[in-house]
């Protein structure tokens, strides 16, 4: 289950829950209808008529599965239209789909706690949600941006911390774990790892503007740190940039014949190269006390950003 993702309506996954100690037994029976149906979208048509107290003609056949399972449809019914849920479950190929049967069993194995998923449930819809989707995923090992420029959409989740960074017009974020994130531009999805979890924990309005305002303000924490890198990167880059020029200059001059003084030039490179150590010295020095506060991995990729954009390469770029 590692990188698969389950979706479903609410409304879907309420009308499965209100028949789930029939489900299966139900399942079964529908599988064998549909099997020996003559016209499979017909059939679910009629059935969904039938719970909607129509009258449906020269069809015994979907009228007898109606009639010996009608307190089992009548419940979804009251949840979302028949046919959809018909559908939702048995898609076209007339067999029980993944994600029905992915909740299912998750409903199953959570059995004690279907109070608590039902309140949760109806929390969702309280905030306009219409769609949730189950991962298997605790949101930790992903990195979050915020464009300043074109302001589109982020996510929004628990536990939320800014990354110290060099880009002015970005906000970089983790999140320490969460139950759930939300696409600040779809306020109709939650992408969740469980349904277990406290209904307080969601943010009490899904709006666009609240949720992004809540993410730029993680940035007032890191203001002290983004300066001190924006430090760090400029004085490692620079100190490195004269290294650089330094053994390309002693390589050129080594390379050249016939010119005057030059193991003089030599002899100065090499103390110039002398007072560059000491300077890589101080460069370390510093280095070593800002860690508490700028961690070397994100020094060191702060660094790598800021010369491609030096460069004109795009940061994302590999």
């Amino acid at each position: 289950m590692a990188n698969n993702s389950y979706y479903i309506e609410i409304d879907v996954l309420e009308a499965l829950i209100s028949i789930i100690d029939q489900f299966e037994e139900f399942n079964n029976k529908t599988i064998i209808y549909l099997e020996n149906s003559k016209d499979y979208k017909e059939s679910i048509f009629n059935i969904s008529k039938l719970a909607n107290g129509n009258k449906v003609y020269h069809d015994k056949y979907d009228k007898k599965f109606y009639n010996s399972n009608k307190n089992i449809i009548d419940k979804i019914s009251k949840y979302v239209n028949v046919f959809e849920f018909f559908c939702y479950t048995y898609g076209t190929n007339k067999t029980t789909n993944d994600n029905i049967l992915f909740y299912y069993n998750y409903i199953i194995n959570n059995i004690d706690n279907i109070q608590n998923i039902l309140e949760l449930l109806n929390s969702f819809k309280r905030l306009g949600i219409k769609v949730v989707t189950y991962v298997n995923d605790s949101f930790k090992n992903e990195i979050y941006e915020f464009d300043y420029t074109t302001r589109y959409g982020t996510y929004y989740l628990e536990n939320m911390y800014a990354i110290p960074t060099i880009l002015t017009n970005r906000l970089i974020y983790k999140t320490k774990g969460s139950n759930y994130k939300i696409y600040t531009n779809n306020k109709n999805e939650i992408i969740v790892n469980n349904l277990l979890f406290d209904k307080r924990k969601l943010p009490s309005i899904i709006d666009k503007v609240a949720l992004v305002k809540e993410i730029i303000e993680l940035e007032d924490s890191i203001k002290e740190e983004n300066e001190l890198i924006k430090s760090a990167v400029i004085l490692n880059v620079t100190i490195e940039d004269l290294q650089n020029q330094y053994e390309e200059t002693e390589k050129l001059i080594q390379s050249l014949e016939n010119i005057n003084n030059k193991n003089e030039i030599l002899i100065t490179l090499k103390e110039i190269n002398e007072q560059l150590k000491k300077i890589d010295i101080i460069k370390k020095m510093y280095n070593s006390s800002i860690k508490d506060k700028i961690d070397e991995n994100i020094l060191e990729v702060e660094k790598n950003i800021y010369l491609k954009i030096r460069n004109h390469i795009d940061y994302n770029s590999k």
